[in-house]
């Protein structure tokens, strides 16, 4: 069983930090948002933001597609 503070260290997990492990850089700034290419499909032109502070991303193609580490990983 996972337990509450388990879910909550992964929540924490820095997703700038897990995509530059799988070689993912930015391709931008938008605001306080770092914008990338997807890292869940191909795409010709970034459209994946990630809020550093909040630690959330979105797919501005994909509405579905937005949320924390946890998210991002699943």
């Amino acid at each position: 069983m996972i337990s509450p503070e388990q879910i909550d260290q992964a929540r924490a997990i820095s997703i700038v930090e897990l995509l530059a492990a799988r070689h993912f850089k930015p391709a931008g700034k938008s605001g306080r948002e770092l914008v990338y290419h997807s890292p869940l499909r191909t795409d010709r032109n970034p459209s994946f933001y990630v809020d550093p502070t909040k630690n959330v991303f979105r797919d501005s193609a994909h509405t579905e597609h937005r949320g924390d580490a946890i998210r991002l990983v699943m």
